[in-house]
C-alpha cells in the first residue's frame, strides 16, 4: 500500500490545528479529540493523517490534503520534446495486486499495538489478543467480495476494530468474537445493521451513537443521517465476563 512520507511535518501541523479548531468550537468531544491528536502525532505518512479527518468536511480537507504531484505517466513529455522514450515504463495494469496484500494473523502478547490492515475477503482475517492493547486499523483496507469474515478473540485485553471506511458500502461482514474478560469495541460508520447472534455470558453488549452531536455540528446539518452506508455486520461467537461495544 502506497504510503507518502514527504511532507509529514507540515501536514500534520495543519491536520492538529484542524483539530483544534473542531474542538473549540465544539464540534469534537475531548475524548475524541484526544484519540485524534493521538493518532495524528503518531502518524508516518500523508495516507494516515488523512484517516484522522477522514469524516471531516470535504472542503476542510481539500484545503490541508491537495494533490501536489500529477499521476505517474501524466502529462510524462510535458515540456520536453526529447525525451527519451526508450526509458519509459511499459504499461502496467491498474488493477490491484491483491497477491501482494494478502491478509495476515495478527496476534499480541502482552503489548500494545496498532495494526493497519490491506486486505479483507472471505477467506478471512484472524485477530488474538491475550493481556494487549490492541487497534485493528481497517480503514483504508480493500474489501473484496460481498461476504467477508472477521475473526476477533480477545482474552484480558482491549481490542478495537476500526471499521470507519466507505468500502463497506453493499458488504456483509461476519465478525466471530471470542475470549474472556476483556472488552471488544466495533467502530462503525452510521447506517448499517447490526444483527446480534452472539452470546455473552456474565457480560454487556452496547450500541452507543457518539458522533450523533458533534459531526451534526460539524458538517452544518441537523440531519442524524449523514454519510450513511448500506451495509450488514453479523455478530458471532461467545464472550464471558466482558464488553462487546459497537460505536458509530
Amino acid at each position: 500500500m502506497k504510503k507518502t512520507t514527504y511532507g509529514v511535518p507540515k501536514k500534520r501541523e495543519a491536520v492538529i490545528e484542524a483539530l483544534q479548531n473542531a474542538f473549540s468550537n465544539q464540534n469534537l468531544d475531548e475524548e475524541e479529540y484526544i484519540n485524534r491528536l493521538d493518532e495524528a502525532m503518531k502518524a508516518t505518512s500523508i495516507e494516515e493523517l488523512e484517516l484522522v479527518l477522514f469524516d471531516f468536511p470535504t472542503e476542510v480537507k481539500a484545503a490541508i490534503f491537495q494533490a501536489s504531484t500529477p499521476q505517474e505517466g501524466q502529462n510524462a513529455l510535458a515540456g520536453n520534446e526529447w525525451a527519451d522514450v526508450s526509458s519509459m515504463k511499459p504499461y502496467q495494469s491498474q488493477m490491484p495486486d491483491y497477491q501482494n496484500v494478502m491478509p495476515k494473523d495478527v496476534k499480541d502478547i502482552l503489548s500494545s499495538n496498532r495494526h493497519q490492515i490491506e486486505l479483507l475477503d472471505g477467506k478471512g482475517l484472524q485477530v488474538s489478543n491475550f493481556f494487549s492493547s490492541q487497534k485493528i486499523d481497517l480503514r483504508r483496507a480493500q474489501m473484496v467480495g460481498n461476504r467477508l469474515r472477521l475473526e476477533v478473540e480477545c482474552v484480558m485485553g482491549e481490542t478495537v476494530v476500526d471499521l470507519r471506511s466507505e468500502a463497506l458500502q453493499g458488504k456483509t461482514i461476519d465478525l466471530h468474537i471470542g475470549g474472556a474478560m476483556g472488552e471488544v469495541k466495533i467502530l462503525l460508520p452510521r447506517g448499517g445493521e447490526i444483527v446480534k447472534q452472539m452470546q455473552l455470558y456474565l457480560g454487556d453488549f452496547k450500541v452507543k451513537d457518539k458522533r450523533k452531536g458533534w459531526l451534526a455540528r460539524l458538517t452544518g446539518t441537523q440531519s442524524q443521517e449523514i454519510n450513511t452506508l448500506n451495509f450488514k455486520i453479523i455478530l458471532h461467537g461467545s464472550f464471558w465476563l466482558g464488553e462487546v461495544s459497537v460505536v458509530y
